[in-house]
């Protein structure tokens, strides 16, 4: 007996079937999300987030969030005297 396994694609936003549907990653507040859509949702997901992204500041992926400059020298100090 043969078995045929098919792999169909879904855009999450019209729930119709594509063959070249992608995974669009994105965050908002402290929220990651991920939806698949066609070529044409993603370029309108894009287009619509594309003037707030261009007055945004990107992150770098390692770093996240801001940090605070500490002062490596107190720690050091203390070490010193602590012996």
């Amino acid at each position: 007996m043969a078995t045929v396994t098919r792999t169909v694609y879904i855009d999450d936003l019209d729930g119709k079937a594509h063959k070249d549907v992608s995974t669009v990653y994105f965050s908002l507040g402290a929220t990651q999300y991920e939806i698949d859509l066609s070529p044409k949702n993603a370029k309108k997901l894009r287009s619509q987030l594309a003037e707030f992204v261009e007055h945004a500041r990107p992150l770098n992926a390692r770093r996240g969030a801001p940090r605070r400059q500490v002062s490596r020298q107190a720690p050091l100090a203390w070490g010193k005297a602590a012996g």
